[in-house]
């Protein structure tokens, strides 16, 4: 179950998504005492930058050299995200027709489903059963079938538009029950995405009388940007109808978290934090799992 995970600097990545997957699980079968709503099934979300800084020169990108996910935890992770509900419907089994349902989206300047079907049901009957299954998810999930290469530049809030109608996909299922929605995102931070030229407005003519050539796209101000996405993650994924966590992943460019955190944080109600290092990842979900 955890060979295909690597232990680096001291801490398995186990236990980095264990504890990630666990803060989103544990309300699936605890009723609050205050009397909130119990879980009864969990649909979740998966939502991978694949721009072409997480991977660097490695996955094809000249533009951005350095590796932002040196340890391909956005791999790994999605492998054990699979493996974990399978395991978890086993144990701990709803008594329901589907347990849980996941989509897993790469994003970047476009959006692809990894999965096929893009909505995969974990409802395992048995080990035996469940073993097949699992290693076609994790080999569909892998950095081998994703291949060497990248989705351009980085734009998130096309990846919540994308999350929106996998949600509204589930919803035409028709499954009975209270269910949980959540969204994990693995990102290296910042987004990056280019504003579209005005064709309305012509680029002034020289002295000469030529035309100059018209300057090259600018990307859309942080702020402008990540306040557009903040309004649609509110209107579409109410809380706690839906619960947004963002994992920071990034080691080799930090100027692309900074300035962004304060944003994630509005957009995940505080559930956003940079992993420098994978020994800070298990203090930064254990908080996590405290907020619960």
């Amino acid at each position: 179950m955890y060979s295909s995970f690597r232990h680096i600097q001291g801490i398995s990545l186990i236990l980095v998504v264990l504890m990630l997957v666990a803060t989103l699980v544990t309300p699936v079968v605890v009723l609050g005492q205050s009397g909130e709503r119990s879980y009864d099934g969990l649909d979740l979300v998966i939502l991978v930058d694949q721009s072409g800084s997480m991977g660097g020169l490695d996955y094809g990108s000249s533009d951005h050299p350095a590796v932002n996910d040196r340890n391909e935890l956005r791999f790994e992770a999605a492998k054990f995200i699979m493996d974990w509900l399978g395991r978890a419907s086993l144990t701990y089994g709803l008594d329901l027709e589907n347990d849980f349902r996941v989509a897993l989206l790469d994003f970047g300047d476009t959006v692809e489903s990894r999965l096929d079907p893009p909505i995969v049901t974990i409802d395992p009957g048995s080990d035996q059963e469940w073993e097949p299954t699992l290693r076609k998810l994790q080999q569909d999930v892998s950095a081998e079938s994703f291949g060497r290469r990248n989705l351009g530049n980085t734009n998130h809030l096309l990846a919540f538009q994308r999350a929106r109608q996998i949600f509204d996909d589930m919803d035409a299922e028709g499954l009975s029950g209270n269910r949980l929605r959540a969204i994990i995102m693995l990102t290296d931070g910042i987004p990056y995405v280019l504003q579209t030229p005005d064709a309305t407005q012509s680029a002034t003519p020289a002295s000469d009388g030529s035309t100059p050539t018209p300057a090259p796209p600018s990307p859309i101000p942080l702020d402008r940007y990540m306040t557009d996405l903040i309004s649609f993650v509110r209107e579409n994924f109410p809380s706690p109808e839906y619960r947004i966590f963002v994992v920071g992943m990034n080691d080799s460019d930090q100027e692309q978290w900074g300035p962004v955190v304060r944003y994630w944080n509005q957009v995940t109600n505080s559930s956003a934090e940079l992993v420098k290092q994978n020994e800070q990842a298990g203090a930064t979900l254990q908080k996590y799992l405290e907020e619960l």
